[in-house]
């Protein structure tokens, strides 16, 4: 996620195509996705999701570079909540049956991570984009220049 949105991401919708901000999201029950937001190219960016594993593939980071993406990863697992928020993340892991072992163990895989385990992930990717679910909420200008990505068209 970190790599993706400060990286691959950021640059190709962000800064070349215009968009307000993008994301990815992989979920450790398997939902995963990418989103842009106020981003005038609805073709172009589903071209971007289309390449992320052909980038993983070929990522290439220098032993700094994936140190920082580490260290941005570990401080978004281990940042400092409000006690409110706090309680609600610790009902969330009960009531899911995510335990302090696992996540540890999650921090344990991240705090090791190499590029090799990164282009692993392309498979995974690979995956998700196949079920080619996309969702727009924008402009009907602009979902109807790109009508044939679209299973269905819903106005709201």
């Amino acid at each position: 996620n970190v790599i993706l949105g400060t990286d691959y991401l950021w640059q190709r919708l962000r800064v070349l195509g215009g968009a307000y901000g993008a994301m990815s999201q992989f979920g450790i029950h398997g939902a995963s996705y990418f989103v842009s937001y106020r981003d005038p190219h609805v073709r172009r960016t589903e071209e971007v999701y289309q390449e992320i594993p052909s980038y993983l593939e070929n990522l290439s980071l220098s032993d700094e570079a994936l140190e920082s993406f580490i260290i941005s990863a570990i401080g978004g697992m281990d940042m400092p909540y409000t006690p409110s928020v706090q309680g609600n993340i610790d009902f969330t892991n009960y009531i899911c049956g995510i335990s302090a072992d696992f996540q540890q163990k999650e921090r344990d895989e991240v705090l090791s991570c190499t590029q090799k385990d990164l282009k692993a992930l392309a498979p995974y990717v690979r995956a998700i984009l196949k079920d080619n679910h996309i969702c727009a909420y924008g402009s009907g200008v602009k979902i109807e220049e790109d009508r044939d990505i679209f299973k269905e068209i819903v106005n709201l």
